[in-house]
């Protein structure tokens, strides 16, 4: 979903002769979304240390 998104998104923008076009744009779209992915990992396995704690 991120792949197609940020192609849309990037076509648009390379269509309009905006620095950032296709590529950029999915890179970038990617890196968010595998930033995002492993943070919520890292939060949930703190959740999972905490409890196990109690």
């Amino acid at each position: 979903m991120t792949i197609l998104a940020g192609a849309i998104i990037g076509f648009d923008r390379g269509a309009r002769g905006h620095a950032a076009g296709l590529r950029t744009t999915i890179l970038v779209g990617l890196a968010a979304s595998l930033s995002m992915i492993q943070a919520d990992l890292v939060v949930r396995s703190f959740e999972l240390t905490t409890e196990s704690g109690k």
